[in-house]
């Protein structure tokens, strides 16, 4: 049974840290955003806490991988969930959640605005999470199938987003979770 190096602990630490991300997002945008119209918070709620059980669970589980020939650990390289591609998950979740995409010039900002709408809040910064979310979750769901629940969750959390964007700045903060 091969030890962990310190590395892959630290990989273990970083993807259970961007679980708890996720699990923090989504709570956010269902409880405290008012970005889930109002006739549907009541189901999204209901269905939030199954999905929070589940991200959980996924960092309880992979607490209890101990070494490199563990089946999950396997699974999580194969998904791309350890090492460098980890670490890049890892580097895009501080990109698109820290607002660093403000330090960019406005002709760098402009550029990346299609032509014919002005994007929202909504677009700006929470679809750049949903995708990174979205790819995060796909993968996690390969090597934790009962997380295909709260990726399917997490589309349902989009689609109702969309349909409510108005372009306005939800209460609360995304760079504060």
């Amino acid at each position: 049974m091969p030890q962990f190096t310190e590395r892959e602990r630290e990989d273990l630490k970083l993807l259970q840290s961007l679980i708890l991300a996720i699990r923090r997002f989504l709570s956010w945008v269902v409880l405290d955003s008012r970005a889930i119209p109002e006739d549907m918070r009541t189901a999204f709620n209901a269905v939030l806490w199954v999905a929070i059980a589940r991200l959980e669970n996924a960092v309880m589980a992979l607490g209890q991988i101990n070494d490199t020939d563990s089946d999950s650990w396997k699974k999580l390289d194969d998904a791309g969930l350890i090492g460098e591609a980890l670490r890049l998950k890892g580097d895009l979740w501080k990109l698109v959640t820290t607002g660093a995409s403000a330090q960019l010039s406005p002709s760098a900002r402009s550029s990346r605005v299609p032509t014919g709408r002005v994007k929202g809040f909504l677009d700006r910064v929470l679809e750049p999470v949903f995708k990174l979310i979205n790819s995060i979750l796909g993968s996690l769901a390969g090597a934790f199938p009962p997380l295909e629940l709260v990726k399917e969750y997490k589309d349902g959390v989009e689609l109702a987003v969309e349909f409510q964007d108005q372009g306005e700045r939800p209460n609360g903060s995304i760079y504060n979770l």
